[in-house]
């Protein structure tokens, strides 16, 4: 007898999930990015890992400034006035009234080419005492001596200083209005130069570009908002590595300070006076590449205290250089001239 086979009946849904779409895209969603996450930090130990193996002579050459012709101030020259024909004929009453005017526009714009003058001398002299003062550190600080830094001045109100490859330190004249002594100034300039001897600055460069070839990759140069979300996640992956560069940059300037000076005090004044001016909202240190303000006066202070417990040293604050107090009068005068102005603006 012959036995007719029948193929089985298939379940209804049997190829339907019992998962909420949406459930099954937010689990999707989270792994790609706990993935992307994941390449980040292992592309950025790489790149950190790397980096330092790159010749400090190539990033001066990537990054060359021509001395003083690159220097962040206007170049005087751009306003120089055109010489003045005289007139030809005689002076009459109206060509003597003309002839004033134009002796009177001639003395202001001696004048002014005389008070930009004096101005772009005294930056000169105060970038030529930050220069020297960044060398003598470099010693206390067992700078490799491969290794060179060319200091800038920025003409900007803002006090801060940064550091960028190739070992140049950019400072504001902000910084100087904000400083009162060389050790509170010697402290941010050692910072920055520990950036520097670390290959910070490098490494960060290496993280980024490896980032934004991350994105780029995934978005495809169209999706924007992807490109956004994934930036995002990936700057706050990124942000716990450079806050322990600015934990080890701290660490090496107290210890060239203290091997220049013989001890820390002042070193805190900078730090301590952002404090008293902005206070250090907890929320916003996890957005943020620096370690809390209050965590490095805290540092800065404890390290004094081990100091004078410890030893028996001189601790005397060093006055600023004389080419940086001038323009440090100056920024400060600056500064207050445009509180006030603003201040009668919002009156």
């Amino acid at each position: 007898m012959i036995r007719l086979m029948q193929n089985p009946r298939i379940p209804e849904g049997i190829n339907a999930s019992e998962e909420h779409p949406l459930k099954e895209f937010a689990l999707l969603f989270v792994g790609v990015a706990l993935s992307l996450v994941l390449l980040v930090v292992m592309l950025s130990v790489t790149a950190q890992q790397l980096a330092p193996y790159i010749p400090f002579r190539w990033e001066q050459q990537l990054t060359q400034f021509d001395g003083l012709k690159d220097a962040p101030w206007e170049d005087l020259s751009t306003d120089r006035d055109e010489p003045i024909a005289e007139p030809a004929g005689g002076v009459t009453a109206a060509g003597s009234t003309a002839a004033d005017s134009t002796a009177a526009d001639s003395t202001t714009a001696d004048a002014k080419r005389a008070t930009q003058a004096a101005e772009q001398t005294l930056k000169q002299q105060a970038q030529t005492s930050l220069q020297a003062l960044v060398t003598s550190l470099a010693v206390s600080m067992a700078i490799p001596s491969e290794m060179s830094f060319q200091v800038h001045l920025l003409d900007d109100p803002a006090p801060n200083a940064f550091a960028t490859l190739g070992g140049h330190i950019f400072v504001t004249q902000g910084l100087l209005a904000a400083v009162s002594s060389e050790n509170a100034l010697a402290m941010v300039l050692a910072h920055e130069m520990a950036h520097v001897k670390f290959r910070h600055p490098i490494q960060a460069m290496s993280r980024g570009a490896l980032l934004q070839l991350i994105i780029t990759m995934v978005g495809g140069g169209q999706g924007v908002a992807l490109n956004g979300v994934l930036g995002q996640t990936g700057l706050l992956t990124l942000l716990s590595f450079n806050r322990d560069m600015e934990r080890e940059s701290d660490a090496a300037a107290m210890a060239g300070l203290t091997q220049h000076y013989g001890h820390l005090v002042g070193a805190e004044e900078f730090f301590s006076e952002v404090l008293a001016r902005h206070g250090d909202a907890g929320w916003r240190a996890a957005f943020e590449t620096h370690p809390a303000t209050q965590e490095r006066v805290d540092a800065i202070t404890a390290r004094i205290k081990l100091m004078q417990t410890n030893e028996e040293t001189s601790q005397q604050l060093t006055p600023l250089d004389a080419g940086l107090l001038v323009l440090k009068a100056k920024s400060e005068q600056g500064i207050s001239l445009k509180h006030m102005s603003r201040n009668r603006r919002n009156f």
